[in-house]
């Protein structure tokens, strides 16, 4: 793969995690619709969905980690910063933009997740009072 093929492929794949992410926000708005009507039926249909974008989002980030890599960039937290210095002026601003346009995508669904998570410990926690048991800690077995 050519130099300008990288650079394609890795532009077309932050645009695609930009769809991506936007899809995922609805999904996590609709998970916080069902954990608000305790849906367990709805929510185990709506994993079956969450989960095949939420790998497509994991393999897009291991390839734009190989691409840049690839580019001699590495394959770090830094590693899209510094593809940026080196790009002309005018596709280093879209690509910037495009970037953080992603980057806030992602903030926004860490956030929506975040409050799905404490949305769904405030339920196990009451249902642990109401049926007096110690509530399950998320990662301790029992």
């Amino acid at each position: 793969m050519t130099v300008k093929e990288k650079l394609a492929a890795l532009v077309k794949g932050v645009k695609a995690d930009i769809v991506r992410c936007e899809e995922l926000q609805k999904l996590l708005r609709h998970q916080e619709r069902l954990l608000t009507r305790t849906d367990t039926d709805g929510l185990t249909h709506l994993n079956l969905v969450l989960t095949p974008t939420l790998d497509a989002l994991a393999g897009s980030a291991r390839e734009r980690s190989s691409l840049l890599d690839g580019l001699g960039f590495g394959n770090g937290d830094d590693a899209m910063q510094l593809l940026l210095t080196k790009l002309p002026e005018k596709m280093s601003n879209d690509v910037a933009a495009l970037w953080q346009a992603l980057g806030q995508r992602l903030s926004q669904c860490k956030s929506i997740n975040e409050r799905n998570g404490h949305l769904l410990a405030s339920q196990q926690e009451l249902l642990a009072e109401v049926i007096g048991r110690t509530p399950l800690e998320y990662g301790v077995e029992s």
